[in-house]
């Protein structure tokens, strides 16, 4: 199996939002499904919510060590605290991070 790199990807508007964002860190490991899909489901979560900083940490390579409560992968961490172990719904975004009517079909390309 070929070593996926993941971006861990924070862009120039997250640090100019400042501390008024959410922060969704969403940790991944490479040759893993679910943590592809979890890939996109950061990108499609960065695009529909702009007010939340999206960052994709792959865990074998990780900028620091990650917290105690990440312990499997995909896992996504809001502001801090667990949100979701494994990749949340359609509806668990969209009741997390606005009322906004994203169009979640582009995530079905990452579905297997």
């Amino acid at each position: 199996m070929a070593h996926t790199r993941f971006d861990s990807t924070t862009t120039q508007s997250d640090v100019q939002m400042g501390a008024t964002r959410r922060q969704l860190t969403v940790y991944v490991i490479p040759n893993c499904a679910n943590c592809e899909y979890a890939v996109g489901v950061a990108a499609t979560i960065r695009r529909d919510y702009p007010h939340v900083a999206v960052q994709v940490i792959d865990l074998a390579n990780p900028p620091e060590p990650p917290p105690d409560s990440v312990f499997a992968a995909p896992t996504y961490l809001l502001d801090g605290r667990v949100w979701s172990l494994g990749n949340p719904s359609p509806e668990q975004i969209e009741a997390t991070f606005g009322d906004d009517s994203p169009d979640y079909s582009a995530m079905s390309r990452w579905r297997r």
